[in-house]
């Protein structure tokens, strides 16, 4: 089960995993749609979930931080 931290759009949400206490990045069909804030759901099976791992060494972790940002940049267009 989930909670959401944050509505992105209708497919997509930054939601609390109850479970294991990490946040995830879940993109589906109408994923966000009447969606509040700390409202808790399940997820279907055709939801895509991403969660962002903490790396070690910076230069991945620079590859990764500018991966994302130009994604939701291409996604916000």
């Amino acid at each position: 089960m989930y909670r959401v931290s944050k509505i992105l759009n209708n497919n997509g949400v930054i939601a609390i995993n109850t479970e294991d206490n990490q946040e995830y990045v879940l993109l589906g069909k109408g994923i966000g749609f009447g969606k509040k804030v700390s409202q808790r759901f399940e997820v279907t099976e055709d939801t895509t979930t991403y969660r962002l791992t903490e790396q070690t060494e910076d230069l991945p972790n620079l590859w990764c931080r500018r991966w994302i940002r130009n994604f939701w940049k291409s996604q916000m267009r």
